[in-house]
């Protein structure tokens, strides 16, 4: 009673507006649109190393929502325990990884593209709603495959990041992911950037938010550029110079910018 009341006061007093929050400090808040597993079965590995990456970038810290959609009928009884229990299992998941946030099933009659476009819209209360999407790019896409099932696939899929992206999310897709650390690895080396001057400094603050976790605590932050020539790398080099001070994340040890056409 008392701790709903005392929630429900502080959500009505933040901003109604995410859109709001000045760039420079603006931080992903997470909505993971994660794999369910088939009826009766475990949680896929690729599922898993999304919600134990979603850990390593957001480290208890801000918002972080996880859906998980099921196709079916609401009014189907067995569709419904399977709802419940794939929550179950996303929220025994995400605390084996160390993830905080608020993990569920939901059930779309539509399929995936509606129900997709349907979270991304919905999902989070007030101020504490998503700004960014996170999910796995998907397996299939690897494939030759050209029959008219696959290229429907992509269609929708396709789909769904224009929506978000028009929705005004930012879009993370995560290839490869049993290919990441987990969250019980300690790895070095080097966490490469390879800069797209409009991406309004997003894959600035990933490695930043990254580093901050003890998985990634050792790695230096290299970031790599192209140019057209001379000329341009100067005054490119001049403006990721002015971009990463303006964002006060003093991490990238090393900038790179490689002329196009050059072979060295």
């Amino acid at each position: 009673g008392l701790k709903l009341s005392q929630a429900r006061v502080a959500i009505q007093r933040l901003p109604h507006d995410s859109l709001l929050v000045h760039r420079k400090n603006w931080r992903p808040q997470m909505l993971v649109l994660c794999k369910p597993p088939n009826m009766g079965e475990i949680l896929p590995k690729r599922s898993r190393a999304l919600l134990d990456f979603a850990s390593q970038l957001k480290q208890s810290q801000g918002l972080t929502v996880v859906r998980s959609l099921i196709e079916g009928d609401p009014l189907d009884e067995s569709i419904v325990k399977e709802n419940f229990r794939i929550s179950d299992v996303l929220r025994d998941a995400a605390k084996e990884v160390g993830l905080d946030g608020f993990l569920r099933a939901t059930i779309h009659p539509g399929g995936f593209l509606e129900g997709s476009v349907a979270t991304i819209q919905e999902a989070g209360l007030a101020a504490l709603t998503p700004n960014s999407v996170l999910a796995l790019w998907p397996s299939w896409a690897a494939s030759n495959d050209t029959s008219a099932v696959s290229e429907s696939k992509m269609k929708s899929f396709a789909r769904v990041l224009k929506s978000s992206i028009a929705l005004k999310k930012s879009v993370l897709l995560i290839k490869n992911p049993l290919l990441w650390p987990s969250s019980q690895d300690r790895v070095g080396g080097y966490i490469d950037i390879w800069w797209v001057v409009h991406d309004g400094g997003l894959l600035l603050l990933l490695p930043y938010l990254l580093k901050r976790n003890r998985v990634w605590k050792r790695c230096s932050i290299r970031l790599f550029a192209l140019a057209k020539d001379t000329r341009d790398s100067i005054r490119l080099r001049l403006k990721i110079s002015k971009m990463i001070g303006g964002f006060r994340l003093g991490v990238v040890k090393e900038v790179h910018v490689l002329c196009l056409g050059r072979e060295d």
